[in-house]
């Protein structure tokens, strides 16, 4: 008899730990997993800037707005800057360029008057700020090198 006996302490035991895993594994299916909140990946490709035709000191800055991501990046705001042949910083302008869908891209221009003549100067524009994005300007340095 003690063969019988061990061998149903054997399935009861074996019986009490599949219920045990099998309810472990029914609570952590149930719990809720946060997964990290995914941001529009944002980049200001500037395409050219110059003299606005028809306004004196006009200047005209043209750019394009592309996000990566298959989020709606929202609040966007470029700013572009023009400098001397030393990288002094002369003027920036800002402009609220608002929401990018998520996978596209836009062109924008950019109107300001700057003071004198710009022949030696460089202008440029990039990703400013927006409120749920990842700026690609910053975040991959190497993606400047074409402002250089």
């Amino acid at each position: 008899m003690k063969g019988n006996s061990d061998w149903l302490i054997g399935l009861a035991i074996v019986l009490v730990i599949s219920l045990a895993l099998n309810l472990y594994l029914y609570n952590l299916s149930n719990e809720e997993v946060e997964l990290p909140e995914e941001k529009a990946q944002v980049f200001t490709s500037f395409s050219e800037w110059g003299a606005e035709v028809g306004k004196p000191n006009g200047y005209i800055f043209k750019y394009w707005v592309q996000n990566f991501a298959e989020v709606e990046a929202k609040d966007i705001v470029v700013e572009c800057i023009l400098t001397d042949q030393n990288n002094n910083v002369l003027k920036r302008i800002n402009k609220n360029f608002g929401n990018l869908a998520s996978g596209s891209m836009e062109y924008d221009e950019m109107y300001d008057s700057i003071f004198e003549d710009t022949t030696n100067y460089n202008g440029y524009c990039l990703t400013k700020s927006c409120s749920n994005c990842e700026i690609l300007e910053t975040k991959i340095p190497d993606l400047n090198k074409y402002m250089e």
